[in-house]
């Protein structure tokens, strides 16, 4: 089923963005990672978290490489935050990581 998105994020370079600081519907995430094997963390959260934490969705992002996460529908959340760490079970985040970061939410 298509879901009509919204995306949220541009081609800046990021280590993190907040997609919604609110109620989202969140769909998935694109980007490019111009930098070093990573991980995309996604957090049920309006800002970026400490480190230690650990993500409501995480996937493994390859190095020089375009990514995509896509869920099979979308996911009702309090609020979105995404963040690029160098560790897979909680965030170590990796500032300075050269990826572009768009999230998908449902509209």
């Amino acid at each position: 089923m298509r879901y009509p998105t919204k995306a949220v994020g541009d081609g800046t370079l990021v280590a993190s963005r907040i997609a919604a600081t609110a109620f989202c519907r969140m769909v998935g995430v694109v980007g490019q990672n111009n930098g070093a094997d990573a991980y995309l963390h996604i957090f049920e959260l309006a800002a970026v978290p400490a480190n230690g934490t650990k993500p409501k969705f995480s996937c493994s992002i390859d190095a020089a490489r375009p990514f995509t996460f896509f869920l099979q529908t979308p996911v009702d959340m309090d609020a979105c935050c995404v963040a690029i760490s160098s560790t897979q079970e909680t965030l170590t985040a990796a500032a300075g990581t050269p990826v572009t970061i768009q999230v998908l939410l449902a509209s």
